[in-house]
């Protein structure tokens, strides 16, 4: 049984014989169906499932981000959440690592900043877009932050810090 998804960048995602490719709108097959899972295209990538690995490929089916990942996140703020050997790290679209695969937890980038999980202690913590911590490991959780503050729990206790770590 043939799937059509919905179009995304003129490409849409395409199910035949228990795969997904993508097909243009004259309905031609222009990426063929030899991945587990496809997600639409998102200027210019399309993440992709292949013999249980995730990666990110153009519309061209040209691998772009190798399909050797655990985990991929979408792409926000220009870098990827990507999960190896068990361990977290943050990619850019032409697949170097910004952020080494040292953390065990992350969020997306927002307002620069990402909230990961420490590999050591497990506690969490924000980085910049250099990986430099902005917000030490001390947070059993941190919630994003909205209008520059974001609530923490410390040893059991709420409270609300700034990007500068200030309670």
């Amino acid at each position: 049984q043939n799937h059509l998804s919905l179009f995304s960048e003129n490409l849409a995602p395409f199910y035949q014989n228990g795969k997904y490719g993508f097909v243009n709108k004259s309905n031609k097959i222009v990426i063929p169906c030899e991945y587990e899972m496809v997600w639409g295209f998102h200027k210019g990538l399309a993440k992709v499932k292949k013999d249980k690995k995730l990666g990110y490929i153009n519309p061209k089916n040209e691998i772009i981000i190798p399909i050797e990942y655990d985990e991929l996140s979408t792409f926000a703020e220009g870098l990827v959440i990507s999960k190896k050997n068990g361990k977290i790290g943050f990619l850019n679209e032409k697949n170097e690592i910004i952020i080494p695969f040292i953390y065990q937890d992350a969020f997306p980038f927002k307002d620069s900043l990402a909230i990961v999980q420490s590999g050591v202690n497990q506690k969490w913590g924000c980085i910049d877009r250099q990986g430099n911590v902005k917000v030490l490991f001390n947070y059993d959780e941190i919630s994003s932050f909205s209008e520059g503050y974001a609530r923490v729990v410390f040893e059991g206790k709420e409270g609300i810090i700034d990007k500068n770590n200030v309670l």
